[in-house]
């Protein structure tokens, strides 16, 4: 029970106390550098680690201070710096005598993501093959799943889709097992995407459905249904089955404007541009391109932006506008070139030769035709290319690697400095601990002098203790949030989307959990969250707490 002290007495128990919480903080470094990631304080966790890592002695303690910092360094996109990191975390956690099987195996896996974003696909295979060594010796079934979906995506990168059809399918079948409708929809739109790679369009439509329907039993975002309806439209329209392939694009455009879905509505209105184009209904075709163009140019969408100007120029051609559609291919082709555009130059040259053909300007459209040639044909090159960029990405991570090698070496020999100072060091912790020991003394016996004055303080102490918690620890249930009480206080109201999510946040849940909760993604979520902020005048979660325990209820 609390009791206070006087002045003096009070200083002697703050000594103590700040002692033994330093006493105490090495036990708990590790899970509160987790609750620091699961928070999103990244930075915070890159700067403890980097501290706690400088005095860490225990090789597995220090592969897991690697791991967080890594993760961390992950999440703020420093992919050199956390595959270093995941990299110095499986060398410590290899000379710890314990083993530590699931952090092996994250740490591997992690790194394979690394090197796959990096564009060194054989390295970020080799090391999914390691986790997937990891996965079998923990006999874990779901880890194995994943590090079978892993080695397929592996494969898929370096172009080798018997393979990675192969261990899609082992992903495929485990996760069956298990009835994880949610893993085995991903695993059937990874291969309904690999059988389109290898032309397989029917047999992708099946698995695009099928996808659909394990998306929909396990309580799937609507996000990710409406995408695999338009990959299921796509893959119609390459068969030819032009209906199909607008009721289907038809259908993930509606599910996109209900999620409010901007980016995805314009690409929608491309494609079905490009059907509509087919079906000679131009002018619907020519309304939707134009509106899915003017939205990029807005956001600069370069990609997109592109690929709408070819579904125009297209319209334009079989609509007998020749002139138009030769100066958008133009405009077009020096589009691609400033921004590196090659499958939509390649298009452009196509298009502009056919167009010079209907005109008869037949040594111009030999010209483009050869152009379009030169980028058919320069496939190997592009390749030798990327191989050559691949090696030097490797080179650049084998120089780190060798610095961190001396970095180690350096800190070795300032360990075994250290060593020697430890005896000394030993002596003064025992006198520390005479001082505690003496100073706990006085504090008990300074304590029971003033225990008259306890019960008169209690009650004020256990009001301010009331009052504490529900600044800092509040039941956001009982807060009893209604929209129109808080809306009333504000100058721009909170949409009823924006007040779901504000009631998520501030009942502890982490921008990952609120994405799962109201099934969109966690950047959508943080864009929510933003305009929160601007609306109700706050900066963070705490600030926003205090405005709702603030509002009064009608």
């Amino acid at each position: 029970m609390w009791c206070p002290v006087p002045e003096k007495g009070a200083s002697l128990f703050v000594v103590v106390f700040f002692i033994s919480i330093h006493c105490l903080a090495q036990g708990i470094t590790i899970d509160r550098l987790k609750e620091m990631v699961r928070a999103e304080e990244y930075e915070q966790v890159v700067s403890v680690a980097n501290q706690l890592l400088e005095n860490s002695k225990d090789p597995l303690e220090k592969a897991r201070l690697y791991q967080l910092k890594a993760d961390a360094l992950y999440y703020i996109n420093n992919l050199p710096e956390s595959l270093e990191n995941y990299l110095l975390a499986i060398e410590a956690a290899s000379k710890s005598e314990v083993s530590d099987l699931l952090l092996m195996l994250e740490c591997n896996s992690h790194a394979g993501f690394c090197y796959r974003e990096l564009g060194i696909y054989s390295k970020a295979l080799d090391y999914y093959f390691k986790a997937l060594d990891y996965a079998v010796s923990l006999q874990d079934s779901t880890e194995l799943a994943t590090a079978y979906y892993n080695v397929g995506s592996g494969y898929q990168s370096l172009g080798d889709f018997a393979n990675a059809i192969d261990y899609t399918n082992k992903a495929y079948e485990i996760d069956r097992v298990k009835r994880d409708t949610s893993a085995i929809a991903f695993d059937l739109k990874q291969m309904g995407i690999l059988s389109e790679e290898n032309g397989n369009y029917n047999r992708a439509i099946t698995h695009y459905k099928e996808s659909i329907l394990m998306h929909k039993k396990g309580g799937g975002n609507a996000n990710s249904v409406a995408e695999r309806m338009n990959s299921i439209g796509l893959a119609y329209q390459q068969l030819g089955v032009v209906d199909s392939a607008l009721y289907y694009v038809q259908q993930s455009l509606q599910a996109h404007q209900a999620l409010n879905d901007s980016i995805n509505i314009a690409e929608r209105w491309v494609n079905l541009a490009s059907i509509y184009n087919q079906q000679k209904k131009y002018r619907e075709a020519r309304r939707l391109v134009e509106q899915a163009m003017h939205y990029y140019e807005g956001l600069e969408e370069s990609e997109h932006l592109s690929s709408a100007r070819l579904t125009l120029a297209e319209n334009f051609m079989l609509t007998g506008q020749f002139a138009q559609a030769e100066a958008l291919l133009t405009e077009n082709l020096n589009f691609s070139k400033k921004n590196q555009l090659l499958t939509q130059l390649k298009e452009s040259y196509r298009l502009l030769a056919e167009v010079k053909e209907y005109k008869s300007e037949y040594i111009e459209a030999l010209d483009a035709f050869k152009q379009y040639k030169l980028l058919e044909d320069s496939t190997l090159t592009i390749f030798n290319r990327n191989a050559i960029s691949e090696l030097n990405i490797k080179y650049a991570v084998d120089v780190k690697e060798q610095e961190n090698t001396i970095l180690r070496l350096e800190n070795e020999v300032q360990q075994s400095e250290i060593a020697s100072q430890e005896v000394r060091e030993r002596w003064l912790m025992f006198s520390l601990a005479i001082v505690v020991i003496s100073l706990l003394s006085i504090t008990l016996a300074l304590m029971s002098r003033y225990r008259a004055k306890r019960l008169q303080l209690e009650a004020e102490v256990n009001e301010m203790r009331t009052k504490i918690k529900v600044v800092l620890n509040p039941d956001t249930q009982a807060l009893n949030m209604e929209l129109d009480d808080i809306n009333q206080r504000l100058a721009q109201p909170l949409s009823e989307r924006e007040f779901e999510i504000l009631t998520h946040a501030l009942s502890n849940l982490n921008n990952s959990e609120i994405a799962e909760k109201v099934f969109v993604s966690v950047n959508t979520v943080k864009y929510h969250l933003k305009n929160i902020y601007e609306k109700l005048g706050v900066t963070n979660r705490k600030e926003a707490l205090q405005f709702a325990l603030s509002t009064p209820k009608e």
